[in-house]
């Protein structure tokens, strides 16, 4: 799938959660990856520093702060195409540019760039429909 395909499948599930509240769960009775079993049941401490909203149905899992530099894990059962497509169009929409890194079929990490603000993301797509996040940068 393109890119342009990524973004309206990471919108039009955005949408969908907006009007129809629940509807991954509704769903997930015809379509067995979106169950929520292996999603984990609630957020750790911590907050999400990044400016693009975490995907809907993710989980943070794991925060981290040093000095400046601060970190934090999402994980749950989703799309691993819209979830990349959801942070490129969130970090593209606040004008960042977008450096790519690596990229896998499974897996790519990408740095959103605005000024002196850098985001390093890492989406990976994991068995049984996991799809995990990182996300780090330095605070200024």
């Amino acid at each position: 799938m393109n890119k342009l395909g990524l973004f309206a499948l990471a919108t039009v599930e955005r949408q969908v959660e907006q009007v129809v509240p629940n509807a991954r769960e509704k769903v997930s009775e015809y379509v067995p990856i979106l169950k929520s079993e292996d999603r984990p049941r609630r957020d750790v401490s911590g907050t999400d520093f990044a400016p693009v909203e975490r995907y809907p149905g993710l989980a943070r899992t794991y925060g981290h702060r040093e000095g400046r530099t601060v970190s934090v894990h999402f994980e749950g059962r989703a799309y691993y195409a819209a979830v990349l497509g959801h942070y490129a169009q969130g970090f593209a929409a606040l004008g960042c540019t977008q450096e790519l890194q690596s990229a896998t079929p499974e897996a790519e990490t990408h740095a959103w760039i605005k000024g002196k603000q850098r985001y390093l993301a890492k989406i990976v797509g994991e068995l049984k429909g996991m799809v995990s996040v990182d996300i780090e940068t330095t605070l200024e």
